[in-house]
């Protein structure tokens, strides 16, 4: 029997919470709300300004999107980078973070403060000494070089560990009472446990290598190699004569230039928009899992 609390306070508190976080929604949801209508729609030439619903609902910025192909290779490339990344993160981190987490283990204290207190603190180094040691890993120019400083993390370990210790020792302790080895005990009792959790890495570190361009920009100079933030950075600064080509592509589309403003703000709202799209996708099918984990906290509690 579960008992209710309904007090002035309390009430007070639903309300202002519910405020609250309304208010933090819209705050995100308000700048991506502006950047759809910008790639939906145009802007009369008499009316410039912001606005969160279309004038004049077109699809002209998106299949000028599509028909650039120069976009293809960089999309595939960041789709690559961030399949493998993720994959490979999820798996370096859950194992040792399976490692740090068997208190009876000598070294644990080391490997704690080796892997995960001095790299939060301390950092990566800085960019030269990062481009001195991908240069003696011979990574340079690479896909590796994208993927493979990512890999570990000290946060994602403290998280995964944490997790493992809400997992009955009494599970592990049978199993190798039964004669399982740790890497037995770790993919068959360990990791079906772990869905919730892996799924919240997996996201955090799907969107970090989705959204990375500094390494690529540092360290790689094969055009063919960029992933897709290179490529929108770039179309995102772009010269006048990408404004041009813009109009004249719009002019061959048989639009007229004298009612509607067909700016390169549209083009680049529209590029924003797509590369928001896996993402978009991806976090549902994760959500199920962050569901089911909630579910076994609470049957564990």
């Amino acid at each position: 029997m579960s008992l209710k609390i309904d007090t002035t306070g309390h009430r007070v508190f639903r309300v202002f919470n519910g405020l609250f976080l309304l208010l933090v929604a819209l705050t995100m949801l308000v700048p991506i709300l502006s950047v759809f209508r910008d790639s939906i729609d145009f802007q009369p030439r008499s009316t410039l300004r912001l606005a969160l619903i279309p004038r004049e609902p077109t699809l002209f910025y998106y299949r000028r999107v599509i028909n650039d192909a120069s976009i293809y290779r960089p999309f595939l490339n960041s789709i690559l980078i961030t399949a493998i990344g993720t994959t490979l993160s999820l798996f370096v981190n859950s194992m040792a973070a399976y490692t740090m987490s068997r208190r009876d283990i000598r070294g644990n204290v080391f490997f704690v403060y080796f892997l995960v207190i001095i790299p939060m603190v301390v950092g990566g180094g800085g960019i030269i000494a990062n481009f001195v040691w991908f240069r003696a890993l011979g990574i340079l120019n690479t896909y590796a070089v994208m993927i493979l400083p990512m890999v570990a993390s000290g946060f994602y370990m403290i998280i995964v560990r944490t997790f493992y210790w809400s997992i009955p020792y009494s599970l592990t302790e049978s199993a190798q009472l039964d004669g399982a080895s740790e890497f037995e005990i770790y993919r068959t009792i360990i990791a079906p446990l772990s869905k919730a959790v892996y799924a919240a890495i997996a996201l955090f570190a799907g969107v970090a290598y989705w959204n990375n361009w500094l390494h690529a920009f540092m360290f790689v100079h094969n055009p063919r190699l960029f992933p897709f933030p290179v490529k929108l950075r770039a179309m995102l600064f772009l010269t006048q004569d990408a404004e041009r080509l813009l109009q004249e592509w719009a002019l061959q589309q048989g639009l007229n230039l004298q009612e509607v403003m067909v700016t390169f703000e549209g083009t680049s709202s529209a590029i924003v928009m797509v590369s928001i799209i896996p993402i978009l996708l991806i976090y549902p099918y994760l959500q199920r899992y962050f569901a089911q984990g909630v579910r076994i906290g609470a049957i564990k509690g």
